[in-house]
């Protein structure tokens, strides 16, 4: 039997896979104004009493205000506002009070932010209330039960600043008669606080406010199979300002389907998952790695406030250089001397498939 080597060529016919052009995506959350309405209750509230200067008044269902000298009451409040984060943009806040007990005649009734001393609703008295206040903003009260609102937006801009500088911390409001001093007469007016059985007319406040949102940016929008790119997280208010106070945790995921992936603090490094922006710093960066090509989304968010906004960004992964060719399943048996069609498939080191290799490949079979 004569056994007879063929050599001949073929153009090489590669499969294509159709991806996504490079690009970046922002998620749709982080890319909107959101306005978003809170309402709080007080963690602290009481009146101090000028006649029982030792006396904690804390744990009553009502707060007061009275003028007269020597019968003096004054009422303060707080609020836990631990879940608006740093670099809210505050755009109302509206302190709501239920005055069930109105004086005889109509008196205005001032609102001041204490700005250094903290307090306690059940050790506080008038003789160690806080002194240093600054005025806010006040009220008329009528004669009739009614809902009496004071405008502390001022307040919770300083109580949710961006940066060091123009944040105040938050111990909360003293109210008192706007000219308590004047008049010989008592005639007080009564506030349902805190501990008041009917739900309803206890105190709130209502906050509508911009959250800030997490910005991440990828070094490079498509990189190659086994290589790492530099990724950075800003933490920006809705106006894109940068946010230096406080600590944030943020997290991070990538859809890739590849068990090769992975975060990191340094090319190379251990596998993270999660990082901390610390305060008066407004960015972090890390490192990303996968050997899968494919058009991935990568996400970025933090679980420190509820209303916080996450981002997210596409990156392309290119297959790496070429490394070997491989046969598509070919069918048998063949029928002799008739043609027939051979795929060969290009690979990168990864098994990705080489989509932009061009050229002859030479082949050669045995025949007898």
């Amino acid at each position: 039997m004569n056994v007879m080597k063929l050599s001949y060529c073929l153009p090489l016919v590669l499969i294509l896979f159709l991806s996504l052009s490079s690009f970046q995506i922002t998620n749709n959350v982080a890319s909107a104004k959101t306005l978003v309405t809170r309402v709080f209750y007080p963690s602290h509230d009481a009146v101090v009493y000028e006649g029982d200067p030792e006396r904690n008044f804390g744990s009553h269902a009502e707060i007061g205000i009275n003028y007269r000298i020597g019968f003096r009451d004054r009422s303060f409040i707080m609020f836990d506002l631990t879940a608006l984060p740093p670099g809210s943009t505050i755009v109302s806040a509206t302190l709501n009070l239920y005055m069930y007990d109105a004086p005889n005649s109509s008196r205005t009734i001032a609102c001041y932010e204490i700005v250094e001393e903290p307090w306690n609703e059940l050790s506080i008295t008038w003789n160690n209330q806080p002194l240093t206040t600054v005025f806010l903003t006040s009220v008329i009260t009528g004669t009739r039960p009614k809902k009496l609102s004071f405008d502390v937006k001022e307040s919770l801009v300083k109580f949710t600043c961006k940066d060091e500088m123009d944040y105040m911390p938050n111990y909360g409001w003293m109210l008192k008669d706007i000219n308590e001093t004047i008049g010989d007469k008592d005639d007080p007016l009564w506030i349902c606080s805190k501990e008041h059985p009917d739900q309803d007319k206890r105190p709130y406040l209502e906050v509508k406010f911009y959250p800030p949102h997490l910005e991440l940016n990828i070094e490079e929008s498509s990189i190659e199979a086994g290589n790492w790119v530099r990724i950075t997280v800003h933490r920006k208010t809705s106006s894109n300002e940068p946010i230096t106070r406080g600590r944030l945790k943020i997290k991070f995921s990538s859809n890739s389907t590849s068990t090769s992936k992975k975060f990191s603090i340094t090319p190379g490094g251990s596998e993270i998952t999660e990082l901390v922006i610390p305060n008066e710093e407004s960015s972090v960066t890390f490192y990303y790695y996968d050997e899968k090509a494919g058009t991935w989304k990568i996400s970025v968010w933090t679980d420190d406030y509820v209303d916080y906004m996450g981002d997210a960004k596409v990156i392309k992964v290119r297959p790496g250089p070429l490394y070997s060719f491989g046969f598509e399943h070919i069918s048998s048996p063949k029928i002799m001397a008739a043609p027939f069609a051979i795929t060969i498939i290009a690979y990168d080191i990864y098994g990705n498939v080489k989509t932009d290799y061009t050229g002859q490949n030479t082949l050669s079979d045995t025949t007898g």
